[in-house]
């Protein structure tokens, strides 16, 4: 499985910015950006079950695999919708998500921040593994595959 996610990496390059946090304003939008921070293209995203199917299709087209891995949903990419400040202590209090006010899967263009309006709550995406308990409102965006060894 190693060899999969390897050569999935070099085939499907994906940047994932570093962890965000958040902050309060009392001016702006829901979730303001500074004006250095900008999405740029949609990425593809390594993980999906789809591409890393496509991925062991070409590992054993070329040998590198000898013999299929069983690939399938082990994870879900998804925007949480807190609706309310409790919505958001429920999410911030599970100390195993790994919280984005940002889409993984779009290109980061320059530095920025995000201020969330008091009162206001922000975007947020995580990565769960499937069957996770979801405390709030939710949006699946892809179906992944991770490697027991990535987790």
């Amino acid at each position: 499985m190693l060899a999969v996610a390897s050569m999935i990496m070099m085939l499907f390059g994906c940047n994932k910015g570093e962890e965000g946090g958040f902050t309060t304003a009392t001016s702006g939008s829901k979730a303001a950006r500074d004006e250095s921070f900008r999405m740029g293209e949609k990425l593809n995203n390594p993980y999906t079950v789809e591409n890393m199917l496509i991925a062991q299709d070409s590992l054993l087209a070329i040998g590198q695999l000898k013999e299929p891995i069983n690939i399938y949903a082990t994870h879900l990419y998804v925007q949480l919708f807190p609706s309310d400040s409790s919505d958001m202590n429920r999410i911030l209090a599970d100390t195993t998500l790994h919280l984005f006010p940002y889409p993984l899967d779009y290109e980061i263009e320059g530095e920025g921040s995000f201020e969330v309006q008091e009162g206001e709550t922000p975007e947020v995406y995580t990565v769960v593994p499937v069957g996770y308990d979801f405390p709030v409102d939710y949006k699946v965006i892809d179906e992944c595959f991770i490697p027991a060894e990535n987790h």
